[in-house]
């Protein structure tokens, strides 16, 4: 298994940063490869919210379906679902600092056995992707306008 962990400090207040990344209208905001984040049953966000994101890599759309499975205000959100048929776990933890909020990003991805030789690669693209994410959510949350 694939697991790739990622954080970064966000100079904003941990109630602030959690309310912006659980509000799932925000999602493309700050994920820098989503185009289009749907939710699928209604408007509620916590245990159970199912989901449907469509990221952009390598010059094509891929729909991504996943599901809450761990909803902490202030804490934590982690989600399950598959990409590609490829099952794969991630969340974000929220942790307060002095300078405002740690936010870490997580994730494991189940590499088919006969793709073992892809992990590698994989595991550089995961972690790119979720630098990239925390970048810009702490350009969005430390600007002047990200209410």
């Amino acid at each position: 298994m694939l697991k790739v962990e990622r954080d970064i400090t966000i100079a904003r207040p941990l109630a602030e940063v959690f309310a912006f990344v659980s509000n799932f209208d925000n999602f493309t905001r700050w994920s820098t490869d989503v185009v289009k984040a749907e939710l699928l049953n209604g408007q509620r966000v916590g245990v159970g919210t199912r989901a449907r994101i469509t990221r952009r890599a390598l010059g094509q759309h891929f729909d991504m379906l996943f599901e809450m499975v761990h909803f902490e205000p202030l804490a934590r959100l982690s989600f399950r679902g598959e990409m590609l048929g490829i099952p794969f776990r991630s969340g974000l933890r929220f942790d307060p600092v002095d300078a405002g909020a740690r936010v870490t990003q997580s994730g494991e991805v189940v590499i088919p056995p006969l793709l073992f030789m892809v992990e590698p690669t994989a595991r550089q693209v995961l972690a790119t992707i979720f630098e990239n994410d925390l970048r810009k959510l702490k350009q969005v949350l430390e600007s002047d306008d990200w209410s």
